[in-house]
């Protein structure tokens, strides 16, 4: 059947179940884009699905956390609510983000968040090996100016 991840937008060229825009391609080095609002408990049912030659990102803004899955490292730490989860697939590795931790601390309907899957050639050479790297909330630089809260997810920030 049909997934129902809330009321939000899928975008690319393909992506997870021939989701996407085919648009999306003059936005290139990014490939896919999907802000998921998912049911507490429950991540996308991917499943263990491979990657190859893209950098995926998951970001989590609220709700429940993770613990990622991959055939490098096997079980990898939990991502904390509001970290990121990032996989660097060089020439391939399998992995899944379905395991959710559930967030006392966190009482929203739903669990936010959003993948990324991006180029990362633009930047650097495509690293042969596949690696992963997880970001915990307090090692993700927050800026508060003029009433805005921004959190510096890749780059950095210059006033």
């Amino acid at each position: 059947g049909e997934l129902n991840w809330g009321p939000r937008r899928a975008f690319g060229v393909g992506g997870p179940v021939g989701r996407g825009v085919p648009a999306f391609e003059q936005f290139h080095p990014f490939l896919f884009l999907e802000d998921a609002l998912l049911p507490r408990g429950q991540m996308p049912p991917f499943g263990k699905h491979p990657h190859e030659g893209l950098c995926s990102i998951t970001i989590l803004f609220e709700g429940d956390h993770i613990m990622p899955w991959d055939s490098f490292n096997g079980n990898c730490p939990m991502v904390e609510s509001g970290g990121m989860y990032i996989l660097h697939s060089g020439m391939g590795i399998v992995h899944t983000e379905e395991n959710c931790i559930p967030n006392a601390k966190d009482h929203s309907e739903f669990t936010h968040a959003c993948f990324l899957w991006f180029d990362p050639g633009l930047w650097d050479p495509l690293p042969l090996l596949a690696h992963t790297q997880i970001l915990q909330p307090h090692h993700i630089p927050e800026i508060k100016e003029g009433g805005l809260r921004v959190r510096v997810l890749l780059g950095e920030y210059r006033r």
